[in-house]
């Protein structure tokens, strides 16, 4: 293996050139605070629970907690009994969590060297370079390894290097980013009694991810890699390190990259010597005037901060998240009757022009109004179209007459132009939900802020059904969160917004730990079930609240968990501790409030402040403000409340106590007047709820219930700032999805008219509208400077598009060169087999090919081979799963063969001897025995990759494998007009659809994780993925009518669309493999995707016929293209290389090269032959409805394998799945 050795410098004996740091654990002094720490005083009762995750038995071993309950002298009973033991409570301070919330607000070292906003210090001069002790030389944007102070010792951090200066004395100093590994962000070890060890990492721990620290001014906007310089002394440095910020995966830069692939062995040289990655930053927000840090983010780099090549942007990042963002073109449909489109209307508007006066007279000034009306619409994901803004504007020509001195007068016209009116006309819905929900107290603030209730979750009866008494009840669910997070996902279950308020019993120190099962389950519920939830939902923006003392409780570790899952998901975050009352609450209710947003979306600030003593603030919110609001007669039980003899006060004044479950300590929370407690609805108002909020339940039960929840107050003024960043996110998008359309429209205009020699008129095409195919073919000629569509050069075989007998002579010569590879025909090989390394499904895929190439051009010189290595791979059962195969047989290897049979029976390639399992049947075998393999215990569904559980990939399901089960399906029941079959195509499309294979732009990414639930996608997209659906769908529409046929059209144009955008190269229209053509990296398997896309785009011309001018264009622009890279050879006819649209032969040759410049020349005969065949059309091959069931009465099977042919076609599979889920990266830039 070659390993990376960085860059190429001295190195100190002894040191190595590199700082000398410690290994052992990480000791922390005994007495100081861990993280933030501060307590809470209260009790949040049993709002929802769920069973442990299996992440609690890794992190939170050990922790105790109590349920906590309280009763009542006048309860009537009426409630849900509680359970677990009750506690004392009359000791307990509920303003322990604010006396104790000065411990989350961090002292700034006074040791820092970490200077904000800082530029060239006084008496220093910039200097370009320095030498570092070691004798290397760095300058500006180099990165070192230094060293950074922990607690207890010093470990290796790096540095970014912004400037270099020099004082006075000549000591150097290096000012730059400061960036740790991500295990090192905040690195701390417990000692407390519920967990000892190491605290949870904040990100997650990947070899050579590094982060950014930065630090901020609290309330600053700015978080940029700048706004935050370290420094150094020059001799504090060490070895320097090649480091890349970027904010693309670790997939996308593999093809440029190194230092991440190392083996697992070899992880110590990979950390010395590797290179580094940077994708997070974490800032901590310090209030200058208190010197503490009082709030904290992670936030994944934005595009401007990465280095070249290695960013994308955040447009593209949401797109790729959230599975498309819908175009926001304004569509005529819904226009009023006067309306017409303008040539130069604004992509994303529909233009109205609604009144025209024009007044010609004789006056000097002549007013020719025009008034058009502009419409924004909005497209949000899975929604309609909504008009968000209206805008008119009035054109004005000013006209005036101007006299010469020679007595000429000549009329000069002047245009204006001035918006009249602008009304912002709605605002679009966005989607929320609520896990934990409690009484609904969150979800009555997110509906007062305008977002749109979708489903509300609790496991709590009473809770659920006081929801379903505030809300439509068809939105409440009541369901343990663990449930929710397992079930196969919906894309009614993606929303914009969620907020989850996990169970806080665990985490409250008024807990006295006497029901340690209860808490560890209460704590469980956010590692067993918070990260397949957000892979579900999706959703933009994720809140989270929760008490405070889940900063102290065993230090802090479950917070930090819960961070560590949503960065895992991709989510920027940012976390601080609120105190309600500054938010128009009657109390202080301190708590630990985190926001966070997926990729590509804004990250929302923290609501202002709105209540408090400091200027332009409201006056904080009192118990008399509240109780002037209070009905005078509440209903029901809402009017209990418990006598009491305490002294009366003034009311005028906020709560002095918490409101708890149990409605909070009897000597802060009474009523003004001394006689009585609060009542329930009093209690219900001084928490936020409005008056005609309506609750379920006996007077524990709803005590309980108010004092859970979350104040509706705030979670209002929280929601109401989530709004603007959604919409600022939407408005990019918009913008970005116009620019995506403008560039398209500009693709497809019509260029000016080719020259008479490019086409002839008697051209069987020139009944296409040439607006594509011109466009493709005149931006071809300007790239390759040749005659347009005659490609012939002394370095290029020779092929002329509409000259059949060119073309056919072109086929032959690149399928006579693919069969060198071939030796299955030569004893004492096993036909039908490719030799090393090349495997059992190349071959598969290869017969296939020249089964497509009898069929394009009658020549039958391989039909013999074809026919022998088709039968004897068929294996025992007849159904192509040899068992000398098994080591790398999956679904989809499997499928190849069994769609090559299908080819066969499709167009009557020659029928094998009547003795021998025909082609239909080999194809129906294939298929029956991939039906039973149909696995619904995961992910809803869906074929697994590998047949065996002993391969790699056994839990990868993926889009080739399912893909392929659904062409086949689909086109097994056209052959033989049988339902059955179509049923199981629609399931495997429905399958593909919901789980997220294929997105709702019909992008088609590669495959998910069964582990996971298939709630995380390997997002890389391969051609052949795109063009197996593609076809199936076709066949679906062919199939089908009335509206069924309607959605399958769109569903042919999406992928059609979704394949034309992405598989073919910029402007040229040239066929290419997006994933590793450009950067060379592309492997043996996917130098071939290119020749199953051009199989299934030709297939799909003849099954629909209305995609031809749409599919051929490409088609012959990527044949011509092709043609040039095939060189040919006296003896083995033509060698093609690999990328089409180089344009040069680039020498890197193979079966799946020529493969697929066969496919591409060959499938521009599409036209001159007839369509598939069915056994009612024409079809003479014989089939077996149980033909690989092992009930067929099939005749004598093929000849046996003999061992010497198994010596020789054995393939193992070691690299089969190098890294699924962002593994099989490393060979794609």
């Amino acid at each position: 293996m070659t390993r990376n050795h960085a860059l190429q410098q001295p190195s100190p004996r002894g040191m190595l050139g590199r700082i000398d740091r410690s290994r052992a654990a990480l000791p922390r002094p005994r007495g100081g605070p861990v993280l933030s720490l501060f307590s809470d005083s209260e009790d949040e009762g049993d709002a929802s629970g769920t069973e442990p995750g299996d992440g609690y038995r890794r992190i939170a071993r050990g922790v105790e907690q109590i349920d906590i309950s309280d009763s009542d002298p006048e309860d009537d009973g009426g409630d849900v009994p509680d359970t677990g033991t009750p506690i004392d409570l009359t000791e307990e301070d509920e303003d322990d969590g604010l006396r104790e919330q000065a411990h989350f607000q961090r002292e700034v070292s006074s040791v820092s060297a970490q200077v904000i906003g800082a530029g060239i210090p006084r008496s220093h001069e910039q200097v370009d370079f320095a030498t570092t002790m070691f004798g290397v030389r760095i300058r500006r944007d180099d990165t070192v390894e230094c060293t950074d102070t922990g607690i207890g010792h010093e470990y290796t951090a790096f540095l970014r290097i912004r400037l270099i200066t020099k004082d006075l004395s000549g000591t150097v100093y290096l000012h730059g980013i400061l960036l740790k590994r991500h295990r090192d962000v905040d690195r701390k070890e417990s000692v407390s009694k519920d967990y000892q060890g190491l605290l949870h990492t904040l990100l997650p721990n990947k070899k050579n991810e590094i982060c950014a620290m930065l630090r901020i001014r609290h309330g600053s906007a700015t978080t940029s890699l700048d706004s935050t310089l370290e420094v150094r002394r020059l001799n504090q440095v060490g070895l320097v390190r090649k480091l890349t910020f970027a904010n693309k995966s670790r997939a996308e830069l593999s093809g440029r990259t190194r230092g991440e692939f190392y083996s697992k062995d070899d992880w110590k040289e990979a950390e010395e010597k590797g290179d580094l990655f940077c994708r997070w930053k974490y800032v901590e927000e310090v209030d200058t005037k208190k010197k503490k840090v009082v709030a904290f983010q992670i936030r994944e780099l934005e595009p401007n901060e990465c280095d070249y090549g290695a960013s994308i942007t955040t447009e593209r990042k949401f797109e790729l998240f959230r599975g498309g963002f819908a175009s926001t073109r304004a569509s005529a449909q819904g226009a009023s009757s006067g309306s017409k489109s303008t040539s130069n209307a604004a992509p994303a508007t529909k233009r109205k022009r609604t009144q025209e006066v024009i007044t010609i007279d004789d006056s000097e000034d002549d007013d020719n109004d025009m008034f058009e009306t502009f419409e924004r619409r909005l497209n949000q994901f899975g929604k309609k179209q909504k008009v968000v803004e209206k805008k008119t504007v009035r054109h004005t020509s000013k006209s005036v007459t101007v006299h010469s001195n020679d007595g000429s007068q000549e009329r000069r016209t002047h245009k204006v132009t001035e918006e009249v009116t602008s009304i912002r006309t709605r605002r679009p819905d966005f989607s929320y939900a609520d896990l934990c929900a409690g009484a609904g107290g969150t979800s009555a603030g997110a509906k007062k802020a305008g977002l749109k209730l979708n489903y509300l979750i609790d496991l709590w009866p009473d809770a659920c059904k006081t929801m379903k008494l505030n809300f439509a009840r068809n939105l409440v669910q009541q369901t343990d969160i663990s449930t929710f997070a397992t079930s196969a996902p919906t894309v009614a279950d993606i929303v914009d917004v969620m907020h989850i308020s996990f169970p806080c019993q665990g985490h409250s120190l008024l807990n006295r730990q006497q029901n340690p099962e209860q808490d560890a389950k209460n704590i469980s519920v956010a590692y067993g079930s918070f990260g397949l939830i957000l892979r579900k939902a999706k959703p933009r923006v994720v809140t989270l609240e929760q008490v405070a003392g889940i900063m102290s409780r065993s230090d802090g570790q479950h917070l930090r968990g819960q961070i560590f899952e949503l960065v895992e998901a991709g989510y920027s975050v940012r976390w601080s501790l609120l105190n309600f009352a500054d938010y128009g609450n009657a109390q202080a209710r301190p708590r630990v409030i985190t926001i966070a947003a997926c990729p590509g979306q804004t990250l929302p600030s923290f609501p202002e402040i709105t209540h408090g003593e400091a200027p332009g603030l409201k006056a904080p919110v009192t118990i008399g403000d509240i109780l002037a609001q209070v009905p005078r007669h509440p209903p029901g039980l809402m009017g209990h409340a418990v006598r009491r003899t305490l002294p009366a006060f003034d009311p005028d004044q906020p709560l002095r106590g918490c409101i708890t479950s149990g409605g909070g300590k009897s000597k802060n929370n009474y009523h003004p007047s001394g006689r009585r407690d609060f009542n329930l609805q009093e209690l219900a108002q001084l928490q936020g709820f409005s008056a005609d909020h309506r609750f379920y339940g006996g007077v524990t039960s709803v005590r309980k219930q108010i004092g859970n929840a979350v104040p509706p107050v705030f979670a209002a003024k929280l929601f109401k700032g989530i709004v603007p960043a959604l919409e600022e996110t939407d408005r990019k998008m918009e913008a970005w999805a116009q620019v995506i359309e403008l560039r398209a429209e500009l693709r497809l205009r019509d260029p000016p008219p080719p020259p008479a020699t490019a086409i002839a008129e008697t051209s069987p095409l020139h009944r296409i509208p040439y607006t594509i195919l011109t466009s493709a073919v005149m931006k071809f000629a300007a790239l390759f400077g040749g005659v347009l569509l005659a490609a012939r050069s002394a370095s290029a075989i020779d092929f002329t598009l509409d000259d059949q007998e060119s073309t056919k002579q072109a086929a032959a010569a690149i399928a006579k060169n693919m069969m060198t590879w071939y030796k299955g025909d030569e004893s004492p090989n096993a036909p039908g087999l490719l030799p090393q390394p090349y495997y059992w499904w190349n071959a598969g895929a290869m017969f296939g090919s020249l089964i497509d190439y009898w069929y394009y051009t009658g020549d039958d010189t391989y039909n013999a081979v074809t026919t022998e290595a088709m039968l004897f791979q068929v294996g025992p059962d007849k159904n192509y799963m040899p068992p000398n195969q098994s080591k790398s047989l999956g679904n989809d290897d499997q499928a190849f063969w069994g769609m090559a049979a299908m080819s066969a029976a499709e167009v009557n390639f020659p029928n094998p001897p009547a003795d021998q399992p025909q082609w239909l049947y080999l194809a129906q075998a294939v298929l029956n025995s991939q039906i039973p393999r149909w696995d619904d215990t995961t992910c809803g569904g869906g074929l697994r990759w590998q047949i065996f559980t002993f391969n790699n990939g056994y839990n990868y399901k993926n889009s080739i494998s399912n893909g392929c089960f659904f062409n086949l399906a689909a086109r097994m029941g056209m052959y033989l007009g049988n339902d059955t079959y179509f049923e199981q195509a629609e399931k495997a499309w429905d399958w593909s659809y919901m789980v997220g294979l294929i997105n709702p732009t019909y992008q088609v990414y590669d495959g998910s994780d069964d582990t996971l639930n298939c709630t995380e996608f390997n997002h890389i997209q391969w051609s052949y993925n795109a063009g197996v659906y593609l076809l199936g769908a076709a066949v679906m529409w062919n199939q089908t009518t009335g509206d069924k046929q309607g959605q399958w059209r769109v569903r042919v144009q999406g992928m059609l669309d979704s394949a034309a955008r992405i598989f073919f190269y910029e402007s040229t229209n040239i066929m290419y493999e997006v994933a590793c053509e450009p950067s060379g990296n592309c492997n043996l398997d996917q130098k071939s995707f290119k020749a199953y896309l051009a199989r299934w785009m030709a297939a799909t011309v003849k099954v629909a016929p209305w995609t031809h001018d749409t599919i051929m264009p490409l088609i012959r622009t990527s044949a011509v293209a092709a043609a040039k890279v095939c060189q040919p050879s006296a003896s083995d006819g033509a060698i093609c290389g690999s990328k089409w649209w180089d344009g040069t032969f680039d020498n890197n040759v193979g079966v799946g090269q020529q493969m697929s410049a066969l496919e591409a020349i060959q499938s521009t005969l599409i036209d001159g032959v007839s369509g598939p065949v069915g056994n009612k059309t024409g079809g003479t091959s014989v089939g077996d409805p149980n033909a690989g069931t092992g009930g067929s009465s099939i005749v004598n099977p093929p000849k046996e394998i003999t061992t010497a042919d198994r010596a020789g076609a054995g393939i193992l599979s070691a690299l089969v799945l190098v890294g699924i889920l962002g593994g099989a990266w490393w060979m794609v830039a």
